[in-house]
C-alpha cells in the first residue's frame, strides 16, 4: 500500500463562474490553484492516486469574493477502473463543503437593501491519501459580523475501492473502548496545552477545561482524519476550552488503538503497517 503521489502538474486552474446573492450554491463555480498540497510521509513513484485542489467561490454584487473555500479532488487517470468511484467521491467532497458553507451564508436573512458582511474562507487543513484511502479535513472560517468569526471543519474519509464514506464507527470494532481511549488522549493533550494557550498557571488553566465536551468523543462523534502512523482528532473552539484557547489537533498513534480496530477496515491496513 503506497502513499499516493501528489503530482504538481495536477494543481490546475479551474473555471470561475460568477455567482451572486440570489444564485444557488450548486451553481457556484470552482477556482483551482494551490501549492500547499503536502501528503503525510513519503510519496513513492509507483503510487496511482493523484489529487488537485479546487475551490468554491461565490462573489458578492460588487464582484468581491464572499466565499473562497478550497477542497481536494481525486484525479481520474485514463483507464482507471475506479473512475466512477472517484467521481462519486469527488462529488461527495464538493457537496459536503458546499452544504457547510451554505449554512454559514446569511444572505437570505439580510434585510432588503442592506449588504451583509460576509467573508468565508477556507482550505485544506489535512490530507492523507494512499491507493486505498483518502482522509481529509477542510477548515472553514466565516465572519458575518459580531465580535469574532465562526470556525468549522469538514472531515471526510473514503475507501477508494468502494467509494464509501467512513465514519469513526466504521473503523473500530463495536463494544470496544475505542471512544474512551481517544477521549483520554484528547483530554491529556488539551490539558497540557491550556497553560501556554491561556497564559495562566497550570492549576488555574486546568479549571478552564470543559470536561463535558469529552462525552461526544467517547460516543464516537468527533472530527477524525487518518495519517501515516497516527490518526488526528480536531477539537474546535468551545468544544473543550474557551474560545481564547483556539483549536487543538491531537495525534493518537495507531499502536494505542490497534486492539480496537475493525478487521478488514482501511484503518486496519494502516495500523498493521
Amino acid at each position: 500500500m503506497g502513499r499516493a503521489k501528489l503530482t504538481g502538474s495536477l494543481l490546475r486552474l479551474g473555471s470561475l463562474v460568477r455567482s451572486s446573492l440570489g444564485v444557488a450554491f450548486g451553481l457556484a463555480a470552482v477556482l483551482g490553484g494551490c501549492s500547499a498540497l503536502v501528503p503525510a510521509g513519503d510519496t513513492p513513484d509507483d503510487s496511482t492516486v493523484s489529487v488537485w485542489i479546487e475551490a468554491l467561490v461565490v462573489e458578492g454584487p460588487d464582484g468581491t469574493p464572499w466565499v473562497d473555500v478550497g477542497y481536494p479532488q481525486l484525479h481520474e487517470a485514463p483507464g482507471d477502473p475506479r473512475a466512477a468511484v472517484l467521481r462519486a467521491i469527488n462529488a461527495t467532497i464538493r457537496d459536503s463543503v458546499a452544504a457547510v458553507t451554505e449554512a454559514l451564508y446569511p444572505s437570505a436573512r439580510s434585510p432588503a437593501g442592506v449588504q451583509p458582511v460576509i467573508e468565508i474562507q477556507g482550505g485544506l487543513a489535512a490530507l492523507f491519501v494512499t491507493d486505498d484511502v483518502l482522509s481529509t479535513r477542510v477548515g472553514i472560517d466565516a465572519y458575518t459580523g459580531g465580535a469574532h468569526g465562526t470556525s468549522t471543519v469538514v472531515t471526510l474519509t473514503f475507501d477508494l475501492h468502494t467509494g464509501l464514506a467512513l465514519a469513526p464507527h466504521d473503523l473500530f470494532r463495536p463494544s470496544t473502548p475505542w471512544g474512551d481511549t481517544l477521549a483520554t488522549h484528547v483530554e491529556r493533550a488539551v490539558r497540557d496545552a491550556l497553560p501556554h494557550r491561556l497564559g495562566l498557571p497550570h492549576d488555574v488553566a486546568s479549571g478552564a477545561f470543559v470536561a463535558e465536551g469529552l462525552g461526544a468523543i467517547r460516543e464516537g462523534y468527533l472530527d477524525l482524519t487518518l495519517g501515516a502512523d497516527s490518526l488526528d482528532i480536531h477539537v474546535g473552539p468551545y468544544e473543550l476550552a474557551p474560545y481564547a484557547a483556539g483549536t487543538f489537533d491531537v495525534r493518537v498513534p495507531y499502536e494505542s488503538i490497534a486492539p480496537f480496530v475493525r478487521v478488514g477496515s482501511v484503518l486496519a491496513l494502516l495500523a498493521e503497517r
